[in-house]
C-alpha cells in the first residue's frame, strides 16, 4: 500500500493489494481493488499483458493467469478480443501442466480477428512457438511469429508466412507481407507481384496495398499502362483514404502517361493529406501543368502555356502544402514562365523571372533544380556561372555512378531502389551535357535513365525531345 501510495504507476502493487484482499477474503476491499485496476488499466490490454509477464517472468503462473483473467471481466469487448491474451493465457496453463486448458485457449486465439495485433516483445517468441508446437494447425500462430522476427530473422519469418499460407490462410496481409519480403529480402520481384496481387484480390479496399504493388509493378517493369489500369479500377477505395499515396501514384501515372487533364483533375478534385516528408502529389501537379503548358508552347499556343506555368506556382488549399524555405521547384517553374513571357514579347517580365529562378534560395548541393538556375543565367548573360553548374551537373551524376548515396529516407521504408538512384544520376549529367549544347551525348544518358526508371518523367520528355529532333524548346 505504500509502494501504490507513493508511485500510482507502479500497477505491480495495486494487483498485489487486490491478491491479499482476496486470499484474506475481504470481498468489498477486493472489489475496490478490482476498480482501481481498471481505472488504471486504461481499458488497454497491453497493460494486463506487461504485469501477466512480471509475473510468469518469475515463475509465478497462478499470479499471471489471474492478471488475465482480471482482464476478461475489466476489458471492453473490442480490447478482450486481443489474440495474445489468449496466446499468453495457454502458454501460463501449459507451464503449470494443464495441457487442455492451454490448447483451449491456443485454439481461441488462433481464431480472433488479427486486426491491429502486432506481437514485439521477446517472450512472444516462446509463447507463439509454443502455441505452434500444441497446435500444428494454427497458422495465425506462424503468422504473428513471423512478423515479430522479421527483422532479424527475416528468411524464418517467411518460412512460417509460407507455412500460414500453405495451410490456407486468406488473410490478406499474409500475403502482402510475402510480398513486401519477397521484394525487399529475396530481390525476387515475380514471386513479389504474385503475393502482392493475391492480397489485392483478398482485399482491393486497401490502398497500402494497391501502393506496394504499383511500386513493385514499377520495378518490374510492368507497363504503366497496366499499373494505371490497377488503380484507376479502385479509385474509390483508393481516394476515400486518409492516407493519399495510391492516390498520388495514379496522378504521377496519368503524367507520364501524358493524361495532363486527367491528371489534373484528379489532383484538384481529392484531398492529399501530407505526413512527414510527403509531397509526391504536388510535384506530380507541378509535372502535368508544366508539360501541358510545354506541348501548347511548342504548338504556338504561348498564352495557354504561360496560364498553365503560373499555375505551377501556386499551392492548392487542398493539397495541404506550402513552398519550402529552400524555394522547392519554384526555380524551375519561373524558368519556364519566362519563357513564356519572351516568346510574348514581355521581356522586362520575363527578365524577372529569369532573375526570380536565378536567385530563389536553393540548398548548397547541386540538383536537377540548379539546371534551371544555369538557363536562368545563361538568359541573363552570365554564361561562365551557368557553365560551372553544367559541367557541376556532369560531375556530380558521375561521381554517384561510383559511389550511391546513402539514402537518408531509407528508414522510413521509402528507400530508392539501386536502379532508381541509377537513374537519377544518369539524368544529371544528361542535362549538363544539355545545358552545354551537347545533345547526343544528353540522348545517351537519359537513354540511360529511363531504362533504370520508367518512371522517370523529365528524362522521358528531353529524350522524346531529341529523338524527334524538336528544338529543345527549354533551351531557346
Amino acid at each position: 500500500q505504500a509502494t501504490e501510495k507513493n508511485d500510482l504507476l507502479d500497477i505491480w502493487s495495486g494487483f498485489e493489494i487486490y491478491l491479499c484482499h482476496a486470499a484474506l477474503g475481504n470481498s468489498q476491499e477486493a472489489s475496490q481493488s478490482l476498480e482501481s485496476i481498471k481505472n488504471r488499466f486504461r481499458d488497454y490490454a497491453q497493460t494486463y499483458l506487461e504485469l501477466s509477464l512480471d509475473y510468469a517472468n518469475a515463475g509465478c503462473w497462478e499470479d499471471a493467469i489471474k492478471v488475465l483473467t482480471v482482464s476478461g471481466t475489466s476489458l471492453s469487448q473490442e480490447e478482450r478480443e486481443y489474440p495474445l491474451l489468449d496466446y499468453n493465457l495457454g502458454y501460463y496453463h501449459q507451464q503449470q501442466g494443464d495441457h487442455e486448458q492451454a490448447l483451449e485457449h491456443y485454439r481461441r486465439a488462433s481464431g480472433r480477428s488479427p486486426d491491429y495485433c502486432f506481437p514485439f516483445r521477446l517472450e512472444s517468441i516462446r509463447i507463439l512457438e509454443a502455441a505452434i508446437e500444441a497446435n500444428p494447425e494454427d497458422a495465425m500462430a506462424r503468422y504473428y511469429l513471423g512478423n515479430l522476427l522479421f527483422e532479424m530473422q527475416p528468411e524464418r519469418a517467411i518460412t512460417l508466412w509460407e507455412e500460414a499460407s500453405e495451410m490456407g490462410s486468406d488473410f490478406p496481409t499474409l500475403y502482402r507481407n510475402l510480398g513486401w519480403a519477397y521484394y525487399k529480402i529475396r530481390q525476387d520481384i515475380p514471386g513479389a507481384i504474385m503475393h502482392y496481387e493475391k492480397a489485392v484480390a483478398l482485399d482491393n479496399k486497401d490502398q497500402r496495398l494497391l501502393y506496394e504493388l504499383d511500386l513493385v509493378y514499377a520495378d518490374g517493369r510492368v507497363s504503366p499502362e497496366k499499373r494505371l489500369k490497377m488503380l484507376q479500377d479502385n479509385h474509390q477505395a483508393i481516394a476515400d483514404n486518409n492516407v493519399s499515396d495510391a492516390l498520388s501514384r495514379e496522378v504521377m501515372l496519368l503524367v507520364q502517361l501524358g493524361q495532363y487533364d486527367e491528371a489534373l483533375e484528379v489532383a484538384n478534385n481529392n484531398y492529399f493529406r501530407q505526413w512527414e516528408g510527403v509531397s509526391k502529389a504536388y510535384s506530380s501537379y507541378v509535372d502535368a501543368h508544366l508539360l501541358r503548358g510545354w506541348d501548347s508552347f511548342q504548338q504556338g499556343r504561348v498564352q495557354e502555356a504561360l496560364e498553365d506555368y503560373l499555375a505551377a506556382l501556386v499551392y492548392p488549399a487542398n493539397m495541404m502544402v506550402a513552398e519550402p524555405y529552400r524555394g522547392g521547384r519554384s526555380a524551375e517553374v519561373h524558368y519556364f514562365i519566362g519563357t513564356a513571357y519572351e516568346k510574348l514579347g514581355d521581356l522586362e517580365e520575363a527578365m524577372d523571372h529569369y532573375r526570380e529562378a536565378a536567385t530563389k534560395r536553393q540548398h548548397q548541393g547541386l540538383s536537377e533544380i540548379h539546371f534551371y538556375k544555369a538557363l536562368a543565367l545563361k538568359k541573363l548573360e552570365k554564361n561562365e556561372e551557368a557553365g560551372d553548374i553544367f559541367q557541376g551537373l556532369i560531375s556530380l551524376g558521375r561521381k554517384r555512378l561510383q559511389n550511391p548515396e546513402e539514402d537518408f529516407f531509407a528508414k522510413f521504408g521509402e528507400k530508392q531502389t539501386a536502379d532508381d538512384q541509377k537513374a537519377d544520376a544518369y539524368f544529371l549529367v544528361g542535362l549538363g551535357y544539355l545545358g552545354q549544347g551537347e545533345n547526343m551525348s544528353a540522348q545517351q544518358e537519359f537513354t540511360e535513365a529511363v531504362k533504370l526508371n520508367v518512371n522517370h518523367i523529365w528524362a522521358a520528355a528531353l529524350l522524346s525531345q531529341i529523338k524527334t529532333g524538336t528544338a529543345i524548346t527549354l533551351l531557346e
